[in-house]
């Protein structure tokens, strides 16, 4: 949640970043995990954007929703930079030595996700304009279970491993303006 309302906000540009990690669920073998495509939005069962408590755009089951949306219009550089949201539909990408499934957790099992909002909120997308003087509020929503999102097992078991959230960021980037422009946009507000 945004609730300081004289900054100027940029929500087309805006991000999630989540910080997790894999774990085992016995402690017999050893943990493998690999993502689906598009693996987190998939861990989230709704996401809802409101300004000044109205919703504006909201999405349910927005993996399915992004998959959908951006498979045909994705190009494959595109693709490439979208590694840490684990967009990657196709097993590799050309001009890379490695498929970004393969590099997202950590020896350890840590990881760290960046997803841009406007992959599964068309506001985000459409809207790309500065938003001033409003209170910004995203809500999520986790779904229950990590197997609609993780392909994990361990080696002579069939028990997946778990994804446990440690955090999850909203990042909105935002504009600072001079004294002189916040002089003229108060002019422009009240008809000068």
């Amino acid at each position: 949640m945004i609730q300081n309302k004289d900054t100027f906000a940029v929500p087309c540009e805006s991000t999630i970043i989540m910080e997790g990690k894999a774990i085992k669920t016995s402690e017999s073998g050893r943990t493998s995990a690999n993502f689906i495509n598009n693996a987190y939005a998939f861990s989230f069962s709704e996401i809802r954007y409101e300004i000044n408590e109205v919703l504006v755009d909201s999405v349910r089951h927005p993996g399915i929703a992004s998959t959908m949306k951006n498979m045909p219009l994705l190009s494959a550089e595109e693709r490439a930079l979208l590694h840490y949201a684990v967009w990657s539909p196709f097993e590799s990408v050309a001009h890379l030595d490695y498929s970004p499934k393969e590099v997202l957790i950590d020896a350890d099992g840590s990881f760290v996700a960046w997803i841009p909002l406007k992959l599964f909120l068309p506001f985000a997308e459409d809207h790309r304009r500065i938003v001033a003087g409003v209170k910004h509020e995203l809500i999520v929503t986790r779904t229950r279970a990590d197997d609609d999102y993780l392909l994990s097992r361990e080696e002579g078991a069939a028990t997946p491993s778990k994804i446990e959230i440690q955090r999850i960021v909203w990042r909105m980037p935002h504009v600072n303006l001079s004294d002189g422009g916040k002089m003229h946009m108060y002019n422009i507000l009240n008809g000068w």
